[in-house]
């Protein structure tokens, strides 16, 4: 703009500018070209160059040459292409035709068959066996299907001898059409609870074999007999009895005996087993039940159980049975076998063991206490309280076991007992156990070495 103020002439003033051709190329061929000013940055329209594929590459425009930049002359930029190997499928076929498995590698690469081994279905007269393939597998150049090749092979065939159990007694292999032969020893058989056998032959013909088979022999059958052993409890033979299997044995003897002792009268009551069938040799032993002397019982309010409350007796090793006229003991009272009376210290010194039979729940408070020589206790698996002071001053020594159903024991139910360690059946203290069951003397705060989650069987394997 300029502020006239006058008449003036204006004279137009031009610049050169050149212009210049970009061309770009696929190979020989034009694809697309322009002209530029100086200076202008070109840019290409059009499709994106393609190159054909060869059996070994594909390609994949990568950019032009030479790189694009701002112009200054006329310039031509051909197509540069990124060469990518190309890949191959090998398609692996059963003879039948059946497709196995497929592999794609790379142009010039090897393929593997990686799956399970091709197989054939054999005929009667031959099996066959993988050969390989009618391809090589090398230098793979192109898509290609192969098939598996196999080679013949005549069939053997097998006589598998067998025992009536199953077992296998002999294999004889021959080739088809022939005849098959046992070479074993004489097959047996073990005798069942009803019978014993003898070998009379094989169950199938051994001629002309066109399959594999089996045969399994065959026997014939006798019927045992079986001998009943009658002992008492401690062994002593009382007589023997022979019966056929099935039948009912019975004993002839005299009514088996057992003497008075740990604190009980024993009175035969039954054996051990049941003799209405035999169907073995067996052992049966005289049971007796315990009536425990010099004991006085209560019976529970409603008349269902019974508590032992007191023993009299002296004898060193006692039995306390878990029945009483007819009904249930469960528990053994408070003091049953202590002597001391309260606060005055009286001690047992006779009583050295007890065996508690298997239906005792309940042992209450001193039960024992100050049972001063009793140095073995069985607890039965029945047991489920161990009272106060149960056992206090009873110098058990060595290990004791408390069962797993144990699940109440009392304040310092073994103090001042000299054990050595607690083996117990449960796994942890129960929240019913109290927190000073295991203090080992008065006075102290120490514990007898406890050890939980113990089995019967543990426990008496160490003993």
């Amino acid at each position: 703009n300029y502020a006239i103020t006058g008449d003036c002439v204006l004279t137009a003033v031009f610049k050169s500018i050149n212009r210049y051709q970009a061309s770009f190329y696929n190979g020989d061929t034009l694809l697309y070209a322009v002209m530029l000013n100086e200076g202008t940055t070109p840019i290409y329209v059009g499709d994106i160059p393609l190159k054909d594929r060869t059996q070994q590459y594909s390609f994949e425009f990568k950019d032009w040459e030479p790189a694009i930049s701002e112009i200054n002359e006329d310039v031509v930029y051909h197509s540069e292409f990124e060469s990518i190997l190309n890949k191959y499928t090998v398609t692996f076929k059963n003879y039948n035709g059946d497709l196995l498995a497929t592999k794609v590698v790379e142009y010039g690469s090897s393929a593997s068959y990686d799956g399970v081994t091709p197989t054939k279905a054999r005929t009667q007269q031959y099996s066959y066996q993988f050969n390989g393939w009618d391809k090589s597998l090398s230098l793979i150049t192109d898509d290609i299907a192969v098939t598996a090749l196999y080679s013949e092979i005549i069939n053997k065939y097998s006589v598998t001898f067998k025992n009536e159990d199953g077992s296998v007694l002999d294999v004889c292999t021959v080739d088809y059409g022939t005849d098959a032969f046992y070479s074993g020893s004489t097959p047996l058989k073990v005798k069942t609870q009803q019978y014993s056998y003898t070998f009379s032959g094989w169950n199938g013909t051994l001629d002309n074999i066109t399959d594999d088979k089996f045969v399994v022999a065959k026997y014939t059958s006798t019927l045992n007999k079986y001998t009943v052993t009658f002992k008492n409890y401690d062994g002593t033979l009382l007589g023997t009895s022979t019966v056929d299997y099935g039948t009912a044995a019975s004993y002839s003897g005299d009514i088996p005996l057992k003497p008075i002792s740990q604190g009980c009268i024993w009175t035969f009551e039954k054996w051990d087993n049941n003799l209405n069938s035999i169907v073995d040799d067996i052992i049966v032993y005289a049971k007796y039940s315990a009536e425990l002397q010099d004991a006085s019982y209560s019976l529970n309010s409603n008349g269902t159980s019974y508590t032992l409350d007191h023993y009299y007796g002296s004898e060193p090793v006692v039995y306390i049975p878990s029945r009483y006229n007819g009904l249930p003991v469960y528990t053994i009272g408070t003091r049953a076998f202590s002597k001391a009376e309260p606060f005055t210290g009286t001690e047992n010194l006779t009583l050295t063991e007890i065996i508690i039979e298997e239906g005792i729940k309940k042992i209450e408070d001193n039960a024992f206490l100050l049972c001063v020589y009793l140095h073995k206790v069985y607890f039965p698996e029945s047991l489920e309280k161990i009272g106060d002071s149960a056992f206090n001053g009873c110098h058990l020594g060595g290990n004791i076991y408390v069962p797993k159903k144990v699940t109440v024991i009392g304040c310092r139910a073994f103090i001042n007992c000299g054990i050595d360690k607690i083996y117990c059946g449960a796994k942890s203290p129960s929240n019913n156990w109290d927190s000073e069951w295991n203090i080992m003397y008065n006075g102290e705060s120490s514990r007898f070495n406890t050890i939980y989650d113990y089995t019967r069987e543990m426990f008496d394997a160490l003993e």
